[in-house]
């Protein structure tokens, strides 16, 4: 990995208080076929945020304006000081004031084994919250399934070249390995991308019968298991 990374890199899940920062890298990451509508990331970002990451830079700020307001914490903390060493315990200096969003992979669990053009969809819903008709139960997320549908890997053009996928995507894998959410990830990817895919773990399954934005794609997979499992 590069050595040139940015300081403060975290990954967690996103929210839909994140819609417009996913928004905002996913146009510039994608022609305007391929780009994840608002419809879309705020269903897919209510329905399971927990099968989204977001990579993030992190901006801090000193917990402690003065070295008064410091010392005057600390005798407070004092009158209720426990007989652990204070040594050992952790002690929060700062606080995050703004962060960054960089990189994002965004899934729902699909119908079936693939990622299809109706998986990429939002369901229509009575109002009942519940699909009108058999064709949309096809769609959007699927909470019974043990497939996870990848529909967004992207970084932002300032990041790439520095590994930076990879390390998101096997972040993602391992959480959802150990998490045992399902079976196995799927994705559609460019034939440029293959090789990309194969090196993280993803196997190529052949042309996909998806045509969304009117490209062409391919089918991928990769299973998921625990880690000691992997082990045994």
């Amino acid at each position: 990995m590069s050595s040139d990374l940015p300081l403060h890199l975290a990954i967690r899940p996103l929210t839909l208080e994140d819609v417009d920062k996913v928004l905002e890298l996913e146009a510039i990451g994608f022609p305007p076929s391929e780009r994840c509508s608002l419809k879309s990331a705020n269903y897919r970002l209510s329905a399971c945020p927990e099968l989204s990451s977001g990579l993030f830079i992190r901006e801090f700020k000193s917990k402690y304006n003065t070295k008064d307001q410091k010392d005057d914490d600390h005798d407070d903390d004092d009158k209720n000081k426990s007989s652990i060493d204070d040594d050992y315990l952790p002690e929060p200096r700062t606080t995050i004031v703004h962060e960054r969003l960089i990189g994002q992979i965004i899934g729902t669990k699909i119908y079936g084994d693939f990622v299809t053009n109706g998986s990429m969809e939002v369901p229509e819903l009575n109002e009942n919250g519940t699909p009108v008709n058999e064709e949309e139960t096809r769609k959007g997320h699927i909470e019974s399934s043990n497939t996870i549908g990848i529909h967004s890997v992207v970084v932002h053009p300032e990041y790439q070249k520095k590994n930076l996928a990879t390390l998101l995507l096997h972040d993602y894998i391992q959480k959802l390995s150990n998490q045992q959410v399902g079976e196995k990830i799927a994705i559609i990817a460019k034939e440029n991308l293959l090789p990309f895919y194969n090196r993280i773990g993803f196997i190529t399954k052949g042309l996909s019968d998806c045509k969304h934005g009117g490209e062409t794609w391919y089918d991928l997979h990769c299973a998921l298991a625990p880690e000691d499992e992997l082990d045994a």
